[in-house]
């Protein structure tokens, strides 16, 4: 998932419209597979892959979904950590705050 997402942006294709295909209850385990791959970067505001550092442009709406209500219950969910949508971090520009979408006691 990851290689492709980062093909996707490296084309310039728009990404919103295949990261909302993500959140389809029948693509869950590629979403949290997605996320995974990416957690320990998100907490410092940054996507895993080395393609996004020269593209930080294009990094950030894959960052800023990361970090959405919807995609934050989603992982959540899956780790069995469902918490209120509205408890939860918000997006500061690129930068999450310290309650982002990382389930508690995960990465801790």
């Amino acid at each position: 998932m990851d290689s492709l997402i980062c093909g996707f942006g490296r084309a310039g294709l728009d990404l919103y419209s295949f990261l909302g295909r993500l959140e389809a209850a029948d693509a869950e385990r590629a979403l949290v597979g997605f996320y995974d791959h990416n957690s320990q970067a998100l907490m410092k505001g940054k996507l895993r892959n080395d393609f996004w550092g020269d593209v930080k442009a294009e990094a950030a709406p894959v960052i800023a979904w990361f970090g959405s209500p919807d995609v934050v219950q989603i992982v959540n969910r899956h780790y069995g950590l469902a918490r209120e949508p509205s408890r939860l971090g918000t997006l500061d520009g690129a930068r999450l705050k310290a309650d982002f979408c990382l389930p508690i006691g995960i990465g801790a």
